[in-house]
């Protein structure tokens, strides 16, 4: 069994590995960088359900008729980001 004497060969040899495996991910970049930026934007939505969530219990509280549209068509815009993402 092979022994690695000191962290510096260790690291190295964990490095080699990371890019042996990071070479792989090549010829697939674009789709890639296309699933960071879904997982982004469905993150994103993540916060902006939230806040949709908190000014719905706002307008429970206090109505105002203007949001009496827009709430639900920002729901509406919301599922429609998270599904696409």
């Amino acid at each position: 069994m092979k022994k690695l004497g000191n962290i510096k060969e260790r690291e190295s040899s964990g490095l080699k590995i990371y890019s042996r495996l990071l070479s792989y991910l090549i010829p697939y970049t674009p789709h890639f960088l296309l699933s960071i930026f879904g997982f982004t934007v469905y993150a994103a939505s993540q916060v902006a359900a939230t806040e949709w969530l908190k000014r719905l219990i706002d307008f429970v509280s206090n109505p105002i008729e203007e949001l009496r549209v827009i709430l639900p068509l920002t729901l509406i815009l919301i599922a429609l980001v998270r599904g696409i993402s």
